[in-house]
C-alpha cells in the first residue's frame, strides 16, 4: 500500500505543479497584454519608459517568481530520478518548459513586435537578422 502511494505522488504533484505554471502563464498573458493594449489604445506604436516600469512591477516579477518555482521543482525532479528513478516529475518539467517558451513567444509576437513587420520566422530566435544587421539578400 505504501509503494503505490509512492510511485502515485510524483504524479499528482507534477499534476499540481503544471496546473499552478499553467495560471502563472495565463495570469502573465492577462498583465503584459494590458501593457501592450494600452500603448495601442494610445496609438504608439513604440514603447517609451512608462510601458517598461509596467513590466517591471506587474509581468516580470510573474514570470520570475514561477521560474525560482520551476527551478526548485527541477531539484526535486532529479531527486525523484536519482532516488527511485522515476521519470514523472522530469516529464512535467519538459512540460512546463515548453509551457513558459509558448507563453514567451506569443507575448514577444503578439505584442513587442510591431504589426506587419516581421514574421514568427524573424521573432524566435530573437530575432537574429534584424539585431545583427544581416540582410540575406544584399550580401
Amino acid at each position: 500500500m505504501n509503494a503505490e502511494r509512492e510511485t502515485r505522488k510524483p504524479l499528482r504533484n507534477g499534476l499540481i505543479f503544471a496546473a499552478v505554471n499553467l495560471v502563472g502563464a495565463v495570469i502573465y498573458l492577462l498583465l503584459s497584454s494590458r501593457i501592450h493594449a494600452f500603448r495601442e489604445s494610445e496609438g504608439r506604436d513604440y514603447y517609451d519608459f512608462g510601458d517598461s516600469l509596467d513590466y517591471l512591477w506587474t509581468a516580470l516579477p510573474v514570470v520570475l517568481l514561477f521560474f525560482l518555482t520551476d527551478f526548485i521543482y527541477s531539484i526535486y525532479a532529479v531527486a525523484v530520478l536519482i532516488r527511485r528513478r522515476n521519470t514523472t516529475p522530469i516529464k512535467f518539467c519538459g512540460i512546463v518548459l515548453a509551457l513558459w517558451i509558448a507563453t514567451l513567444n506569443i507575448d514577444i509576437y503578439n505584442g513587442w513586435v510591431p504589426k506587419g513587420t516581421m514574421g514568427w520566422r524573424d521573432v524566435f530566435p530573437m530575432n537574429l537578422v534584424k539585431l545583427f544587421h544581416i540582410d540575406p539578400e544584399n550580401k
